[in-house]
């Protein structure tokens, strides 16, 4: 009996993300229809984060980040103080949530939750805007990225102000895939994975170096095809 009930909560509880093939269940559109329903998953997700909140006492850890993009279960605030309140009984580091960024910026997290933790923490798939238009094999310059970056670096830091504590970025979405600072949380892939724009986000100088690997490559291609003409 339990368990076919867990079994029907658990398929009626995620809404699809994308449309036909690419649909996929997103843990952000959680959306239990009855009160029995959400006290039940914070009940396993309060034994789940205590598991975990042992495991990082014994570990030593510094911080413990407690679920990640959980967009629909915001509102439930007296269920996540509770989950908060058993989890500091057994781990006695820097305890937070990874807020998903959107909500996060624009002030839709409950300020009793904020209050709650200790660092503000935030999982995005941040948008990076370029002037590349063609794709999938032109990589955008290094100057772009970082400044593509800066209108969220300034976002966070308003987030922080607000909150009084700093924010740790635990999540950061870049696939290994072509164009992928554009559209960041699309995992469809285009032409295969591609590491060299994935490092290309995380890392100005790793793009950098890339691209000088780039550059030796071509040339190395054109001087032995010349070699053969």
């Amino acid at each position: 009996s339990s368990s076919s009930s867990s079994s029907s909560s658990s398929s009626s509880f995620l809404r699809s993300r994308g449309s036909g093939a690419d649909a996929c269940p997103y843990r952000g559109n959680m959306a239990f229809k009855t009160a029995a329903q959400w006290a039940d998953f914070f009940s396993k997700f309060a034994s789940m984060s205590v598991h975990y909140a042992q495991l990082a006492s014994q570990m030593q850890a510094d911080v413990l980040v407690l679920g990640s993009e959980l967009t629909g279960t915001y509102g439930q605030v007296d269920a996540w103080l509770d989950v908060l309140k058993q989890v500091r009984q057994a781990f006695h580091g820097r305890v937070t949530i990874g807020f998903n960024w959107p909500e996060l910026v624009a002030g839709q997290v409950d300020s009793r939750l904020l209050a709650a933790i200790d660092v503000v923490g935030v999982s995005g798939t941040f948008r990076l805007p370029t002037n590349v238009t063609q794709l999938p094999w032109q990589l955008p310059d290094v100057s772009e990225l970082v400044h593509a970056w800066q209108p969220h670096v300034a976002a966070l830091g308003k987030v922080a102000q607000a909150a009084g504590k700093p924010v740790l970025v635990t999540r950061v979405g870049y696939s290994a895939r072509p164009w992928n600072w554009f559209t960041p949380w699309d995992t469809r892939e285009l032409d295969g994975f591609d590491c060299s724009v994935w490092d290309q986000c995380y890392s100005p100088a790793g793009a950098d170096q890339q691209r000088k690997k780039e550059r030796k490559r071509k040339r190395k291609e054109k001087k032995e095809k010349g070699g053969r003409g």
